[in-house]
């Protein structure tokens, strides 16, 4: 299995999923093995937003050009809600391969993990109930896996079914195996 940032195609690679689904760890360890970057919604929220309208106007911003710019890079967020069709649109415009993985994880073990969460990450809207949380943004990823990420075969996808028993380096062992295919 390769494990060197050499050893991977040049490409975007999008980890989407709910809250809980894993997708900053298995970016995290992905960028870590890869030596590729890792850009995250929340991270540019940590930098830019300041629990404003504005401020999450500056982190959207920041991460529409982070998918756009033509450098690699391990990507994470939610991959559904209003700014995922252009989020798709900026990864495009990077001119490189788009790798999409869906991290689907069950809603309880996802429960579990968002619960374990410390930290908030500004964010203009009142976060509500977290387990109503997880189970919107599924059924919304649903509709928008099929609309966005898997319509027009504009991207390379995966739907990456999980138990909640396996680990980071076994998932990330599948995406490496799928981007290297």
């Amino acid at each position: 299995m390769p494990e060197k940032r050499e050893s991977l195609p040049p490409a975007k690679i999008l980890l989407v999923g709910t809250l809980g689904s894993g997708k900053t760890t298995v970016a995290e360890h992905l960028s870590d093995r890869t030596g590729i970057p890792y850009r995250s919604i929340d991270r540019y929220r940590e930098e830019h937003g300041d629990g404003t309208v504005a401020g999450e106007y500056r982190a959207q911003t920041a991460f529409m050009e982070a998918c756009s710019a033509t450098r690699p890079a391990v990507i994470e967020f939610s991959g559904c809600g209003p700014h995922a069709g252009m989020a798709a649109v900026a990864l495009r415009e990077s001119g490189l391969p788009v790798s999409v993985i869906w991290l689907d994880a069950p809603e309880k073990i996802c429960l579990e993990r968002a619960e374990r969460r410390s930290g908030q990450v500004p964010y203009p809207l009142p976060w509500g109930d977290v387990a109503l949380s997880i189970s919107s943004i599924s059924c919304d990823l649903k509709k928008t896996w099929e609309w966005v990420w898997t319509s027009g075969r504009r991207f390379r996808t995966l739907h990456l079914p999980l138990n909640g028993g396996e680990t980071a380096e076994e998932i990330t062992d599948k995406v490496v195996a799928f981007v290297w295919e």
